[in-house]
């Protein structure tokens, strides 16, 4: 949490998150996603995870990749799978 702290205090273009809420408990998990949500000056928020809740709560526009190719979609996470299975 240090290092996300530090990252914040620099105000950041980019925030990169790989794996955010992977050893977080509910509750520190409910205070980064409302962190994420107040903080209006990160202008890219590029998040790696499997917690679909998680990034339902702090996404806005979401993107797919495999084989094939990038899927971009203007919505949070389960909206945008439900479009992409209906491709």
């Amino acid at each position: 949490m240090l290092m996300f702290a530090a990252a914040l205090i620099s105000e950041p273009d980019l925030l990169i998150l790989d794996e955010p809420t992977n050893h977080l408990d509910m509750y520190r998990t409910d205070i980064l996603v409302d962190v994420l949500q107040t903080v209006g000056w990160v202008n890219t928020l590029l998040v790696a995870s499997h917690d679909r809740f998680f990034l339902d709560a702090v996404t806005q526009q979401t993107l797919f990749l495999d084989r094939i190719g990038v899927y971009r979609f203007p919505y949070s996470y389960s909206r945008a799978k439900g479009f992409m299975y209906e491709k």
